[in-house]
């Protein structure tokens, strides 16, 4: 802008006459409007008016520009050809002409503005007309505000808005009003009425020449080119400095500031802040638009990790950035032991205990150790497992229903970091079972008839020691009448019966009281006077013969009955399901011999390699009114665990 004014400066002087001055003169010819430029340099907008007039009349900046309602003087202007590169520009949207006239020069001035729409028009002199039509809204600027003489202060709340200085001489008048800006006059006395006040006489803004008090004086009196309109040194609108506070370190979990507060913009401008995270575990910021945002440090791993922010402030439209490492340092999280839901299980059941929902915040691994604490001692199966086992005790007296103990255990649980260890614990009722009664009617009996009779239910128990109560009942046989059929030792008196006797038979219930019963049966032979032995009861006097020392043993018949108690007992013979010889392990031949008194000489023999022996005694009961023949068994188990199988009657045991 300075070239082409000191150009035109030049060609005034140069020039001759009061002709050639009238020619250059505004006349009463009209000058208008009829494009507006503009180009942006951050928040600095400098705008070109384009003007149309007449050959006679010479380029001037009268008049000025109003924008938001605000009007900001022309302070210089410059022919088309020096239009700068990347302007934009608009016309009016309605004109007189269309096309309108071609721009003769460019009226300029520069301000800053905030970044959006904007109205435009112009002021009326006798220069400057109303354009052709009304200006579109146009979108120019980026500052925070409108601010005309660029010291900071928005126009809305600047007392002095033209005035880069606010009144620097302190005498109620702002600078672009003052006839003598630098110098106070608060008179403002002009005595030859040149415009220039009496009291900074003789000292020219825009000379090019500093002058009194003058600071600076470019030759011109444009603004925002480093000297002001009134020749003082207008200060650059400058960039903020961010600053993100000092890098630092957290543990996982703990509240965190960030701290922006050390920035500043050395024009005091406002600042307005942007924190945003740039690497490590995606956090939450809280208040990321403030100086000051917190966060919560999060869960890492084992050696840690830095989280990187960046600061972004931004004042007047100019930004500056920084950044602030945070070092979150890993910290070992206890384990938390759980060692399952208290359970309630039957005396004698299966138990479970479960810790498989222990666990740990860092993803260590765990280590299990269970021990009992309470209750009847009972063995833990897999105690340095998560689910180790045990069986219920069985710990009741009696059938009743209810918990009859409780046994506690400890979950210890330990990362491999962590002292001491982490406990739980857990209860487990031990609920009582009620166990089944055992029924004995005892053993069967044979006896005459018109005998008195006792049976016995004394051999009757309960696991739990729960008392019993009797019930007996007569199943079969000639009906007989029970005294005392609720005790455990009811009577009664045998009934005469026919030859050949006859059977009766009773049954015996027992009850705990708590539902659990069991049943016996026992069969009373009873035998006509005259009746021959009866031997439906024999049995051997020996039943099984051990060891196995190859010796021979006396075995005789019992339980034969005969009404006259005179009966004798013939042995007739004896088999065995084993070979009397070849079996090895010092086998003998000969495995029985009869004796004459009823008696029969067994040996304690069988093989090795089988499953035991059975002898078959066969036998006869004789008296004056008959006789009766029976068999009994006796055998030689292989060993003492298992019975002997019977294999039936191969071969003679005398041979």
């Amino acid at each position: 802008m300075e070239a082409p004014l000191k150009l035109s400066r030049s060609l005034l002087a140069t020039l001759a006459g009061v002709v050639v001055w009238t020619m250059l003169a505004p006349t009463d010819a009209s000058a208008h409007t009829v494009q507006i430029c503009w180009k942006d340099v951050g928040p600095v907008t400098t705008f070109y008016a384009g003007t149309y007039h007449s050959p006679s009349e010479g380029p001037s900046p009268i008049g000025g520009i109003i924008i938001d309602g605000f009007e900001y003087p022309f302070s210089g202007w410059i022919y088309p050809s020096a239009l700068p590169a990347g302007v934009q520009c608009a016309g009016p949207l309605t004109g007189f002409y269309f096309p309108p006239p071609s721009v003769v020069h460019y009226q300029t001035f520069t301000s800053a503005f905030s970044a959006g729409a904007h109205t435009v028009s112009f002021t009326a002199t006798n220069v400057v007309q109303s354009p052709w039509g009304t200006f579109p809204l146009l979108t120019f600027g980026g500052g925070a505000c409108a601010d005309a003489d660029f010291d900071g202060l928005c126009n809305d709340v600047d007392a002095c808005p033209l005035d880069f200085s606010n009144d620097g001489d302190h005498d109620g008048f702002c600078a672009n009003v003052d006839n003598c800006p630098l110098d106070a006059n608060p008179d403002q006395l002009d005595l030859n009425h040149n415009g220039q006040g009496d009291a900074c006489e003789g000292v020219v803004c825009g000379n090019g020449l500093v002058q009194g008090s003058e600071q600076c004086d470019d030759g011109n009196i444009a603004g925002g080119d480093g000297c002001s309109s009134i020749c003082t040194v207008e200060i650059e609108d400058g960039p903020p400095n961010a600053n993100a506070g000092a890098d630092f370190s957290v543990n996982e979990g703990q509240a965190v500031t960030l701290d922006g507060t050390l920035s500043n913009d050395p024009d005091s401008d406002p600042l307005s802040y942007a924190w945003l995270q740039v690497s490590g575990t995606p956090v939450t910021l809280a208040g990321d638009t403030t100086s000051q945002p917190t966060f919560t440090a999060p869960t890492v791993a084992i050696g840690g990790e830095t989280l990187t922010f960046q600061l972004k402030v931004t004042a007047n439209g100019l930004d500056d950035s920084d950044t602030v490492s945070v070092t979150v340092v890993n910290v070992n999280h206890p384990p938390v032991a759980d060692a399952g839901d208290d359970q309630s299980v039957a005396e004698g059941a299966p138990v479970a205990l479960d810790g498989s929902s222990s666990y740990d915040d860092d993803g260590d691994a765990l280590t299990y150790a269970w021990a009992q604490v309470g209750g009847p001692a009972v063995t833990l199966g897999g105690a340095n497992t998560s689910s180790p086992s045990f069986t219920a005790p069985i710990v009741g007296s009696g059938g009743a229903p209810g918990v009859v103990a409780t046994l506690v255990f400890q979950l210890s649980v330990n990362d491999g970091y962590t002292s001491p260890d982490v406990v739980d614990t857990v209860s487990v009722d031990i609920t009582n079972v009620n166990n089944l009664p055992t029924a004995d009617a005892g053993t069967d009996q044979t006896l005459n008839e018109n005998s008195a009779v006792m049976l016995n239910g004394n051999g009757s128990s309960d696991p739990d020691g729960d008392a019993l109560t009797y019930a007996w009942v007569q199943v079969d046989g000639p009906a007989v009448t029970l005294a005392g059929d609720t005790t455990a030792t009811p009577s009664f008196t045998t009934p005469f019966v026919n030859p050949g006797g006859a059977d009766l038979t009773f049954q015996l219930y027992v009850d705990d009281g708590y539902g659990g019963t069991a049943g016996d049966l026992v069969v009373v032979h009873v035998q006509n006077a005259n009746d021959p032995p009866l031997v439906t009861a024999a049995r051997p006097t020996v039943a099984c013969l051990w060891p196995p020392n190859h010796a021979l043993v006396s075995v005789g018949i019992a339980g034969v009955s005969d009404p006259d108690e005179n009966a004798t007992i013939t042995i007739d013979g004896v088999t065995q399901d084993e070979p009397t010889n070849y079996l090895g392990d010092g086998d003998t031949a000969v495995d029985a011999i009869v004796n004459d008194d009823g008696t029969v000489l067994l040996r304690a023999e069988r093989s090795g390699g089988e499953d035991g022996r059975v002898y078959h005694v066969h036998f006869t009961a004789s008296d004056l009114e008959g006789s009766a023949s029976g068999v009994v068994t006796v055998c030689v188990p292989h060993d003492r665990k298992k019975p002997a199988i019977d294999g039936g009657e191969l071969h003679d045991s005398t041979n």
